[in-house]
């Protein structure tokens, strides 16, 4: 007779219950309507956490499994969970919130290029002065929309030409582009960098820096806003807030000013993203008087101090209006109602300001408390497009004017459009536009979706003429059609390696584009 005691069976069916559950709600979630991309993630990512200690107490509890192989598995789980937490690091997140890893031995992006030296010279300088200018945020107009360059359109037979490919480091600013210079900001080691290329040859012109670093895990290391590029100046807003004026073809320090420190501002949570707007100042009375350009930005200061102005020239105060906290869009210069004002996107409202002295004409709420990224958009008949992702969707107003005084009115809510980090761009009666990463055709007059296909992520996207340029937030290039009958692409190719949020600047037939680790020229071939 045996006095062998036979174990107990493993009880299962908690185990199963379990991930059948989270099965259950993974398609439920992805198959809801109108969940954000970013929910449906975490949601998936979070969920999984969950579920894997739910594991780990049957394991310990109700698995009935003996007590060897409960230590066992626990030792096989504290030495697996020593391994990760020494040798792998979150470094950044993707556009929708989910972290990215990395082994912490790998270098960072901006290590080794902080001692970089100046290598261009006069003849590689010289050798693009003829392409058209590109010079700010999103183009000539500083609606990302190009109308005088035509590409053409067999990528097959003709696709882009690679010219060059270099480092840079971590920054989310675009390319600013003048005659042979090509102007970004690059976060290298603890110095907040301007720094200028040969646009020909993708060689070091010029490199100015200051001790400053802004790094986060959630939004990215280093500056954020593009440079703008006015006559023979450079304007650079640094992601701390220092406004920064320089000579274009040395970089030689004009003259800087701390917005935040000045304006009595909040440092905004991702930090300022705001491109500077050049405009008309203000004709000068008398001879001590001064005159000339203004450089407007959005330091995001109370009591009257959100958007400010100085002197492009000296970097005297002008004028200051307003007392929204700063967004992360960008002023431009509109008309609307038969006046001429600078149009912002704030955090918790969208208004118009009066560009002789800063005053606001116009104020509108916008739910706060998410990040407000693409410009609004002017349209014929007084009409103001705003969209931005998180759920928000998009309004439509109408701006009016009577005996001086500006009126607002929404024309419609929508859903349909949903713009996170990319800009939209108008072609005809639509917009088209990344809503929730998936490019979308949306109807301007009704708010309705025409249609909506192909997950690019958050990237960027550039129309010119007719046909749309879009970097995908995993660095591929695409060439579609802007038309409202159907989704058609007519070509990709893959440029750049890692998460690309970073706008793209197109100079005649050179496209730059670039992350947070590198800088790519695309010689396209034009019709």
């Amino acid at each position: 007779m045996s006095d062998a005691v036979e174990s107990p069976k493993i009880r299962w069916w908690p185990a199963a219950v379990t991930l059948s559950l989270f099965l259950v709600g993974l398609i439920i979630l992805w198959g809801l309507p109108d969940v954000t991309q970013a929910i449906r993630a975490n949601g998936t990512l979070y969920g999984g956490i969950g579920v894997v200690f739910l594991l780990l107490l049957w394991f310990l509890f109700l698995s009935k499994l003996v007590l060897k192989i409960k230590l066992i598995g626990l030792g096989c789980l504290a030495a697996l969970g020593l391994f990760l937490y020494s040798s792998v690091e979150i470094r950044e997140v993707s556009g929708d919130v989910l972290p990215i890893l990395a082994w912490s031995w790998t270098p960072r992006p901006d290590e080794g290029l902080a001692n970089r030296s100046v290598t261009a010279d006069g003849s590689s300088k010289a050798a693009a002065t003829l392409v058209n200018d590109y010079p700010r945020f999103l183009g000539p107009h500083n609606t990302g929309e190009i109308q005088d360059i035509h590409l053409d359109r067999d990528w097959a037979g003709k696709p882009p030409v690679e010219k060059w490919r270099i480092p840079v480091g971590e920054a989310w600013s675009g390319f600013a582009v003048k005659g042979g210079l090509a102007v970004t900001q690059e976060q290298r080691g603890e110095a907040e960098m301007v720094t200028c290329y040969a646009l020909a040859s993708g060689e070091l012109v010029w490199a100015h820096g200051d001790p400053r670093r802004f790094a986060t895990t959630v939004g990215g290391n280093g500056p954020r806003a593009t440079p703008t590029i006015a006559g023979d100046k450079v304007y650079s807003v640094g992601a701390l807030g220092v406004l920064t004026c320089l000579e274009l073809t040395t970089g030689k320090l004009i003259w800087q000013k701390d917005l935040a420190a000045e304006h009595k501002a909040e440092k905004p949570r991702w930090g300022y993203s705001s491109s500077p707007l050049v405009i008309a100042g203000p004709t000068a009375e008398s001879e001590s008087q001064t005159s000339g350009e203004l450089v407007v930005v959005s330091p995001g200061g109370s009591d009257g101090q959100s958007l400010v102005a100085y002197h492009a020239a000296s970097g005297v105060f002008a004028w200051a209006g307003g007392s929204a906290r700063p967004g992360y869009s960008s002023p431009q210069l509109v008309t609307l109602a038969g006046a001429e004002m600078i149009l912002i996107f704030n955090d918790g409202t969208v208004a118009g300001h009066d560009p002789a002295d800063g005053r606001v004409l116009w104020e509108v709420p916008w739910p706060g408390g998410k990040a407000c990224v693409a410009n609004p958009r002017c349209l014929p008949g007084d009409r103001v497009l705003v969209s931005a992702g998180y759920g928000r969707g998009a309004k439509m107003y109408q701006i009016t004017a009577r005996d001086g005084v500006f009126g607002t009115e929404i024309i419609y809510e929508s859903p349909r459009l949903k713009a996170k980090f990319a800009n939209f761009v108008l072609r005809g009666d639509h917009a088209y536009g990344l809503d929730d990463g998936v490019l979308t055709c949306f109807a301007l007059a009704s708010g309705e979706r025409v249609w909506k296909k192909g997950r690019y992520g958050h990237g960027q996207l550039l129309l010119v003429g007719e046909l749309l340029l879009l970097q995908s937030e995993a660095g591929e290039l695409h060439l579609l059609e802007a038309q409202p009958d159907a989704h058609k692409s007519l070509g990709s190719m893959p440029v750049l390696s890692g998460k690309s949020w970073n706008s793209m600047a197109l100079a005649g037939n050179y496209l730059l584009m670039r992350n947070h680790k590198e800088a790519v020229c695309l010689e396209l071939s034009l019709d």
